[in-house]
Protein backbone atom coordinates (compact mmCIF):
# COMPACT_ATOMS: atom_id res chain seq x y z
CA UNK A 1 0.00 0.00 0.00
CA UNK A 2 1.19 3.30 -1.12
CA UNK A 3 1.72 6.04 1.29
CA UNK A 4 -1.17 7.87 -0.44
CA UNK A 5 -3.30 5.17 -0.13
CA UNK A 6 -2.69 4.62 3.61
CA UNK A 7 -3.37 8.26 4.34
CA UNK A 8 -6.66 8.12 2.53
CA UNK A 9 -7.98 4.77 4.76
CA UNK A 10 -6.57 6.80 7.91
CA UNK A 11 -9.31 9.28 7.01
CA UNK A 12 -11.27 7.20 6.33
CA UNK A 13 -11.34 6.31 9.41
CA UNK A 14 -11.83 9.76 10.65
CA UNK A 15 -15.19 9.49 8.30
CA UNK A 16 -16.65 7.00 10.20
CA UNK A 17 -17.74 9.04 12.92
CA UNK A 18 -18.54 11.60 10.38
CA UNK A 19 -21.92 12.90 12.11
CA UNK A 20 -19.98 13.81 15.49
CA UNK A 21 -17.34 15.46 13.69
CA UNK A 22 -19.43 17.78 11.96
CA UNK A 23 -21.81 18.48 15.16
CA UNK A 24 -18.44 18.77 17.67
CA UNK A 25 -16.75 21.46 14.55
CA UNK A 26 -20.36 23.12 14.18
CA UNK A 27 -20.70 23.57 18.14
CA UNK A 28 -17.50 25.32 18.06
CA UNK A 29 -18.18 27.49 14.92
CA UNK A 30 -21.61 28.56 16.54
CA UNK A 31 -19.89 29.25 19.68
CA UNK A 32 -17.20 31.62 17.62
CA UNK A 33 -19.41 33.41 15.29
CA UNK A 34 -23.03 32.74 17.27
CA UNK A 35 -24.28 30.60 14.18
CA UNK A 36 -23.49 28.16 11.77
CA UNK A 37 -23.07 29.72 7.89
CA UNK A 38 -25.42 28.06 5.26
CA UNK A 39 -22.48 26.62 3.26
CA UNK A 40 -21.33 24.66 6.11
CA UNK A 41 -25.38 23.18 6.54
CA UNK A 42 -25.30 22.89 3.04
CA UNK A 43 -22.02 21.13 2.69
CA UNK A 44 -22.50 18.47 5.25
CA UNK A 45 -23.75 16.61 2.26
CA UNK A 46 -20.85 15.78 1.53
CA UNK A 47 -18.81 14.77 4.86
CA UNK A 48 -15.44 14.13 3.10
CA UNK A 49 -15.33 17.71 1.91
CA UNK A 50 -16.67 19.58 4.53
CA UNK A 51 -14.20 18.09 7.26
CA UNK A 52 -11.07 19.24 6.21
CA UNK A 53 -12.30 22.59 4.55
CA UNK A 54 -13.62 23.09 8.49
CA UNK A 55 -9.97 22.25 9.99
CA UNK A 56 -8.85 24.47 6.93
CA UNK A 57 -10.60 27.34 7.46
CA UNK A 58 -10.61 27.06 11.54
CA UNK A 59 -6.47 27.08 11.63
CA UNK A 60 -6.10 29.50 8.55
CA UNK A 61 -8.60 32.31 10.15
CA UNK A 62 -6.97 31.87 13.60
CA UNK A 63 -3.11 32.26 13.06
CA UNK A 64 -0.84 32.51 15.93
CA UNK A 65 0.28 35.81 14.82
CA UNK A 66 -2.91 37.99 14.79
CA UNK A 67 -5.16 38.55 17.99
CA UNK A 68 -9.05 37.15 17.28
CA UNK A 69 -10.31 40.64 16.92
CA UNK A 70 -7.52 41.98 14.54
CA UNK A 71 -8.61 38.72 12.24
CA UNK A 72 -11.99 39.00 12.54
CA UNK A 73 -11.31 42.73 11.06
CA UNK A 74 -9.47 41.44 8.23
CA UNK A 75 -12.18 38.55 7.40
CA UNK A 76 -15.05 41.19 7.42
CA UNK A 77 -12.60 43.23 5.20
CA UNK A 78 -11.98 40.75 2.93
CA UNK A 79 -16.30 39.90 3.11
CA UNK A 80 -16.74 43.25 2.06
CA UNK A 81 -14.25 43.28 -1.10
CA UNK A 82 -16.49 40.48 -2.20
CA UNK A 83 -19.41 41.81 -1.87
CA UNK A 84 -20.53 38.75 0.28
CA UNK A 85 -23.85 40.27 2.74
CA UNK A 86 -24.18 36.74 4.44
CA UNK A 87 -20.52 36.77 5.24
CA UNK A 88 -20.05 40.54 5.93
CA UNK A 89 -23.02 40.37 8.87
CA UNK A 90 -21.09 37.05 10.34
CA UNK A 91 -18.03 38.82 10.56
CA UNK A 92 -19.59 41.76 11.93
CA UNK A 93 -21.11 40.28 14.45
CA UNK A 94 -17.70 38.08 15.22
CA UNK A 95 -16.06 41.03 15.28
CA UNK A 96 -17.87 42.91 17.80
CA UNK A 97 -17.99 40.04 20.00
CA UNK A 98 -13.92 39.82 19.73
CA UNK A 99 -13.79 43.42 21.24
CA UNK A 100 -14.18 45.46 17.97
CA UNK A 101 -16.04 48.94 18.59
CA UNK A 102 -18.56 49.97 15.79
CA UNK A 103 -16.33 52.77 14.82
CA UNK A 104 -13.51 50.37 13.49
CA UNK A 105 -15.87 48.07 11.83
CA UNK A 106 -16.86 51.23 9.87
CA UNK A 107 -13.55 51.87 9.51
CA UNK A 108 -12.97 48.56 8.02
CA UNK A 109 -15.98 48.41 5.76
CA UNK A 110 -14.80 52.30 4.37
CA UNK A 111 -11.31 51.41 3.44
CA UNK A 112 -11.92 47.66 2.94
CA UNK A 113 -15.00 49.51 -0.17
CA UNK A 114 -11.80 52.13 -1.17
CA UNK A 115 -9.50 48.79 -1.75
CA UNK A 116 -12.10 47.01 -3.67
CA UNK A 117 -13.50 49.93 -6.07
CA UNK A 118 -9.36 50.49 -6.83
CA UNK A 119 -9.15 47.34 -7.80
CA UNK A 120 -11.65 47.27 -9.95
CA UNK A 121 -11.18 50.57 -11.27
CA UNK A 122 -7.13 49.34 -11.97
CA UNK A 123 -8.11 46.38 -13.69
CA UNK A 124 -10.87 48.08 -16.12
CA UNK A 125 -8.32 51.23 -17.01
CA UNK A 126 -5.62 48.63 -18.10
CA UNK A 127 -7.79 46.77 -19.79
CA UNK A 128 -9.15 50.51 -21.62
CA UNK A 129 -5.03 51.63 -21.92
CA UNK A 130 -4.83 47.99 -23.41
CA UNK A 131 -7.26 48.23 -26.01
CA UNK A 132 -6.85 52.28 -27.03
CA UNK A 133 -3.35 51.46 -28.02
CA UNK A 134 -3.95 48.46 -30.58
Amino acid sequence: MTQVEELFKEFDLVLKNKEELIDSLEKIVEEELGMVPFIIKEMEKRPEVLIPELLSVYYTTRPKSLDPKTAELIALAAAVANKSEGCISVHYDAALKCGATRDEILDVILISSVMAKTGVLATALRKYREKETK
